[in-house]
């Protein structure tokens, strides 16, 4: 995919739906700028987000205690690939941990979906890991790929198995990985 021919969309107040091309806010307030992949399937580019966001650097060790003080102040991160995985692990934290984010590359070549904690060899083979993460994933793909209908009783089979108290050891649950996919499943069919 050519990125020079994809305008970034971001989001501007007070409705976070107001979704525009980067070409029609300037000198606007902007809340969020939509990198990576979107629920309308478009691939943003990097370097119009972060013109964007130009003049609101941070350290990254500032960054990571302003993440935990007050994430809300974040609307995106533009980082290299070693600090934003650093980060993406950590803001993790605030919304599960590991087991429960999903994550994308995407770049110019063919994205790659996956859990944050990517394949988690500590805990093969033991029935504890947490699918949540890989099936966001799979979610987010399937929003590239345009099947956006898809994907959502996927999203929706999730939040109910979650909310009917099914959920493995990392989110004090006692349900094995396999137990919480046929839930999955379950409410899927």
């Amino acid at each position: 995919m050519n990125l020079d021919q994809v305008e970034p969309l971001v989001a501007c107040p007070p409705d976070v739906d107001n979704v525009k091309p980067l070409s029609q806010v300037a000198g606007q307030r902007v809340d969020m700028a939509f990198i990576g992949t979107c629920t309308n399937g478009r691939i943003e580019d990097l370097t119009a987000a972060a013109e964007v966001l130009r003049g609101q650097r941070v350290n990254v060790d500032a960054a990571a205690m302003k993440l935990v003080k007050s994430p809300q102040s974040f609307d995106v991160l533009v980082t290299t690939n070693l600090f934003g995985d650093i980060l993406s692990d950590e803001a993790s934290a605030l919304v599960g941990g590991l087991g429960v984010a999903p994550s994308a590359n995407v770049g110019e070549g063919t994205p790659v979906f996956e859990p944050v904690h990517g394949s988690a060899p500590d805990i093969e083979g033991k029935g504890v890991a947490n699918p949540v993460g890989a099936l966001l994933s799979a979610a987010m793909l399937l929003d590239t790929l345009g099947q956006a209908q898809a994907a959502q009783p996927l999203r929706e089979a999730i939040r109910a198995t979650l909310a009917a108290g099914i959920r493995t050891p990392d989110l004090g649950g006692s349900a094995t990985t396999g137990e919480f996919m046929r839930a999955v499943c379950q409410r899927l069919a």
